[in-house]
């Protein structure tokens, strides 16, 4: 699931391990990661990192208005209401994705 090479600083790990729909994991929110490092003489040394994922928020509910305009042009208002987290909420995030299909 390592994403990254053996001589970087930094770790990345694929965003399907944390999706729902990765069967092997699904509904796993406890992560350990660890680092096995080895010199060329042999000497070694370990470190892991144990996080947790949070639980997504539920419950809620959102609008947008209006409902079609034009890129970069239209105005368009997110309104979202209603919505629980247990873990608590540290920022908001909206986005959209546009999605064309072909009929032949």
């Amino acid at each position: 699931m390592c994403v990254t090479g053996c001589q970087s600083r930094e770790i990345a790990v694929s965003e399907r391990l944390f999706q729902d729909g990765f069967i092997l994991y699904k509904g796993l929110t406890e992560y350990r990661a660890g680092v096995v490092v080895t010199t060329a003489s042999g000497a070694y040394g370990v470190s892991f990192l144990d996080f947790e994922l949070n639980t997504a928020p539920a419950g809620g509910s959102c609008t947008v208005s209006p409902l079609s305009g034009v890129s970069m042009q239209t105005l368009f208002t997110v309104s979202c209401t209603d919505w629980n987290d247990v873990d608590g909420v540290l920022a908001y995030q909206f986005f959209s994705k546009t999605t064309v299909f072909h009929h032949s």
